[in-house]
């Protein structure tokens, strides 16, 4: 099937590259390529390839036209396409090692490892000094069985970018690729230091301590790395790839991303975009509904959660977003009524637990809410997790173990604003100042002007001068 595939490819390049051998780029341009299946293709998908189409055939001899449309192709996953038109961008103009760059990721990603490894190489003495092209270079080594080959580009990406954990993943990989399991778990939690969000370093963390008998953090981390995904540094097309990434598909994937960073109104107007060209897609209106919920449109999210609801009855994901939109606006009745429903739909689910157990701990049930909270946990850690078990403990006194949860908590999420909150008012009820200063200042540098740090930070002084 391989070779069907990759024969097929050759035909699609000696279409689009007519007359290039030994009649001259000039006197006779390649073609723009074509999409293959235009049937498959969402309406503004097709529409931006058309446009970049007709760029291309407006300027046959442009190399940047071809990059560009090959570009689009590449945004929106259409590797084949990609491949060609990056490829007839290099004939054009093969001083440009932007074109071959992406050939390379193209051809990678559509699964010939062989040819882009051979571009890469090409590639080598051109884009030394680039931490995209080493990351990529070295990839692609390690996914070719030359992790110690790879090492050294995942050396000149750490030089390059040593507040970055992608280097440090890229080699823990290569390390624990060799078996050597010490230098691969120092690199590794490097990487989790630096980005406790990052869930393939999670993962590959987890199958270091696994070889390292370290079952217990093995299990942890493994379950932390669930559905984890390589995250490439960006290289100066980055920009106009995401600019490009139209499709369904790719919107999503954007959107969430999004949702993920904080950066919540530019992801409602994507998902917004995609619920009117798909008004019955449960999923991208549940991630509408959370992009509200995060900008305070608590009415506008219950609304439209309903109406997901009435869609597809069936989605326990709406019932855990009704569940916690209810709570915000103080139904906790219906919101114990939505927790319920979900975990009678899936309740082996870390998540359906969890937000049981945040009602039933809003409600002051707190012995069933830390129940749930530690089958949630049980089924999958998180760093929500272990902050509602912390609330949850601190609400029954137990302040040891929610000191302990609020600690883990941030270990697994660095940037766990909630989490650093807690454990500072935990510090700063138990009198131990020092260390709520420490945790203060973390979050500090997550949100220096949050109202709340403020506060603390006032009852901090208020409380260091009492005691000189």
């Amino acid at each position: 099937m391989e070779r069907a595939r990759k024969t097929a490819f050759v035909g699609i390049v000696l279409t689009v590259l007519p007359g290039l051998c030994g009649c001259g780029v000039n006197s006779n341009p390649p073609s723009p390529v074509q999409p293959q299946n235009v049937a498959g293709l969402d309406p503004q998908a097709l529409q931006l390839l058309r446009s970049k189409i007709a760029e291309v055939s407006g300027d046959p001899t442009s190399a940047r036209a071809h990059g560009m449309l090959g570009l689009a192709y590449e945004a929106n996953k259409m590797w084949s396409e990609a491949d060609a038109s990056f490829a007839n961008a290099i004939e054009l103009d093969g001083r440009e090692p932007l074109w071959q760059l992406h050939r390379a990721i193209a051809v990678q990603s559509w699964g010939d490892l062989a040819l882009a490894l051979e571009l890469y190489a090409d590639l080598a003495s051109r884009m030394s000094d680039s931490a995209a092209f080493q990351h990529r270079f070295g990839d692609a080594l390690l996914a070719s069985g030359r992790a110690d080959e790879a090492i050294p580009h995942f050396d000149s990406v750490i030089r390059m970018e040593p507040e970055r954990p992608e280097g440090y993943v890229g080699r823990g990989g290569a390390y624990l690729n060799l078996k050597d399991l010490e230098k691969a778990a120092a690199d590794l939690e490097r990487a989790v230091e630096l980005d406790g969000s990052y869930r393939s370093a999670h993962y590959l963390l987890g199958l270091t301590y696994r070889g390292l008998k370290r079952n217990e953090a093995a299990a942890r981390e493994l379950a932390l790395g669930l559905d984890g995904k390589i995250r490439y540094l960006p290289d100066e097309l980055n920009e106009n790839r995401k600019a490009l990434a139209v499709s369904y598909g790719t919107r999503m994937e954007r959107s969430l991303a999004l949702l993920k960073s904080g950066k919540n109104a530019e992801a409602v107007e994507i998902l917004e975009e995609l619920s009117r060209s798909h008004p019955e897609d449960v999923n991208a209106l549940n991630n509408l509904a959370t992009g509200y919920r995060r900008l305070g449109q608590d009415q506008r999210a219950l609304g439209l959660l309903e109406r997901v609801h009435r869609i597809d009855p069936t989605q326990f994901a709406t019932l855990i977003n009704l569940a916690a939109v209810r709570l915000d606006v103080g139904d906790h009745r219906g919101a114990l009524a939505d927790a319920e429903r979900a975990v009678l739909l899936a309740p082996d689910h870390r998540s359906t637990q969890m937000v049981l157990g945040q009602v039933l701990s809003r409600m002051g049930k707190l012995r069933e809410a830390r129940d749930a909270l530690e089958l949630s946990l049980g089924l999958g850690v998180t760093a929500d997790g272990y902050n509602l078990l912390g609330e949850t403990c601190a609400a029954m006194q137990d302040f040891t173990k929610a000191l302990e949860c609020f600690g883990e908590a941030i270990r697994i999420d660095s940037s766990h604003l909630n989490a650093h909150i807690n454990l500072c008012r935990l510090y700063l009820l138990q009198g131990q100042l020092n260390e709520a200063g420490k945790v203060l200042s973390q979050a500090k540098s997550l949100a220096p002007t949050h109202p709340q740090l403020a506060a603390m930070a006032r009852e901090l002084d208020q409380r260091k001068r009492s005691v000189r």
